[in-house]
């Protein structure tokens, strides 16, 4: 590890410059190589209608037995799966590590309060690395319990110089390396001073090696109200973020639609950019947040309203002129690289999920949850209703879809051959009936596996014969997101003619099924025909 010591003993990723950097951006997903070999892909999500989705239901719950101590939880801080589909939790107040088989049955656990081998003080977050390893933070001072999938100590992992908090950033990387984050910070009473995260290397035996970034953080300040001891950040005040798993670290700031992705020896390799336009904020969602705050805050599940409320709303509060780009960052077990977008009050945005190569993969709305883990084909999450019991709960995750709608059939089917050159498999197409011809005959060319489409005003679904039940349920789950986005409340897939495919769609429910109904102004006709799923 000689070279990696040398490497980062003088490195600091200059993140202030490169995040302040502005420069021309491409409207759609476009690659280059800087002059330090740093790849740059700029995307453009708003102009993409590729959706995952996931299950309505959970395909796994488990804490929903109340009965069984195993099966309760008071606090989850963590949750991962391992390799043979098994799920692991920790649970903070009874200081455990539990692992659950792949239908939710208790199998061990491990761990209790405690300072000796094996024992937390207050277990904080888990990461499963290579070999199903399981790594627990826990504090104070913030240190790693190792443990084996069998439920065997390992070894326990001190910082050093010691962290008197816990990290509240990073990760593992598979080859035992840490990240880990501790704050810098820079209190003013005017809220005039912006606190910095550091970012720091540890070597597996906890040795410091050295500082990857410093990351402008939040703003801290006071107000008339606030007691003694009690410093808030602005309104919509932005953050550092910073994840590490796998081989795999990034780096992003929320005021920018920016991710810096290093590798497991801390060489900067990619620069992900997506075009975002600034969202200004208003009076109006000033006072939905303080609305939504008090009702919030006076739920029987919160303490009473305190001293320390009434700033929270204050008018002194200040109020940040633009909304953040990103609450959250997070790496997925595939490679996959997922923002969680910054919601205005009243607003869920959901995820941008960004493939390895740093492409734009797919929109994804807010899962019934924390989410604490996305897999190739499921999402891992803590589910909590406003007055049950944490539960941890496995949705099922799709493939992303692609659908285009191009009216130029020349452009389509030179899009088409692009992408059917690349690997990325490409599950349908929204073309016209004409390039639906010709695609078909291509792609069969190529062995793939085709979808009908028919061109009409929200992409709704054409002749699909051919599709399993399974298939079904996926597309309408891709509609139902596209039918969102044009203010419907829910659309299935229906057949109908070219005729119509103008027309005016509408909906309408009957014994628990929706109807689509295409009524076509010019031609004075209409043709239905009924969904194959029950509402």
């Amino acid at each position: 590890m000689t070279t990696l010591n040398r490497y980062l003993g003088g490195l600091v990723v200059p993140l202030i410059l490169l995040l302040s950097a502005c420069s021309q951006r491409a409207p759609f997903e476009t690659g280059a190589v800087d002059s330090s070999s740093v790849q740059i892909v700029t995307s453009a999500p708003a102009s993409s209608e590729a959706t995952c989705t996931f299950s309505e239901e959970p395909i796994l719950v488990i804490g929903d037995d109340e009965e069984d101590d195993n099966q309760w939880f008071s606090l989850i801080r963590g949750t991962g799966r391992l390799s043979d589909g098994s799920v692991v939790a920790v649970d903070r107040a009874s200081a455990e590590v539990r692992i659950y088989d792949a239908s939710g049955r208790h199998l061990r656990s491990m761990g209790q309060r405690g300072e000796g081998p094996g024992e937390f003080t207050n277990p904080f977050i888990l990461w499963v690395t290579a070999g199903d390893t399981l790594w627990v933070g826990d504090y104070r001072p913030w240190r790693y319990t190792v443990f084996t999938a069998q439920g065997e100590f390992v070894r326990r992992i001190v910082l050093k110089p010691v962290y008197p908090n816990l990290s509240r950033a990073g990760g593992v990387l598979e080859n035992g390396y840490t990240v880990n984050t501790r704050e810098k910070l820079m209190r003013s009473p005017d809220f005039s001073v912006t606190d910095t995260m550091i970012v720091e290397i540890h070597d597996p035996d906890g040795e410091l090696v050295g500082s990857l970034a410093r990351i402008p953080h939040r703003t801290l300040g006071k107000v008339s109200e606030a007691s003694e001891n009690f410093w808030m950040h602005p309104l919509f005040d932005t953050a550092a973020e910073v994840d590490a798993l796998g081989s795999t670290i990034v780096l992003a700031h929320g005021s920018k639609s920016e991710v810096q992705v290093l590798d497991d020896e801390f060489n900067l390799r990619m620069i992900i950019r997506w075009l975002e336009p600034d969202r200004k904020v208003t009076r109006a969602d000033v006072r939905a947040w303080r609305e939504d705050y008090r009702e919030r805050n006076s739920q029987p599940s919160f303490l009473d309203w305190n001293r320390n409320n009434d700033p929270m709303i204050s008018p002194e509060r200040p109020v940040a002129d633009v909304f953040p780009v990103m609450s959250s960052v997070r790496i997925g077990r595939d490679g996959r690289i997922w923002i969680r977008q910054y919601d205005r009050p009243r607003e869920d945005r959901g995820w941008l999920a960004f493939s390895a190569d740093g492409k734009f993969a797919c929109h994804m709305a807010q899962p019934p949850g924390d989410v604490w883990e996305f897999g190739a084909d499921y999402v891992l999450l803590v589910h909590q209703p406003e007055l049950g019991v944490q539960t941890v709960r496995m949705h099922r995750a799709s493939r992303h879809l692609l659908s285009l709608r191009m009216k130029d059939s020349r452009r389509g089917l030179s899009l088409v051959e692009s992408i059917l050159r690349d690997s990325s498999l490409v599950d349908h197409w929204h073309l016209s009936m004409r390039q639906n011809r010709e695609v078909v005959r291509r792609i069969n060319g190529r062995g793939r596996e085709y979808i009908l489409f028919c061109h009409s005003p929200v992409n709704l679904t054409c002749a699909t014969p051919t599709m399993s039940a399974n298939e079904r349920q996926t597309v309408y789950s891709a509609l139902e997101f596209r039918a969102r986005f044009h203010g419907f409340k829910r659309v299935v897939a229906t057949i109908f003619r070219r005729s119509v495919a103008r027309a005016t769609p509408t909906l309408t429910e009957q014994s628990g099924y929706i109807y689509f109904t295409a009524s076509d102004s010019n031609k004075k006709h209409a043709v239905k025909g009924n969904s194959e799923v029950k509402t």
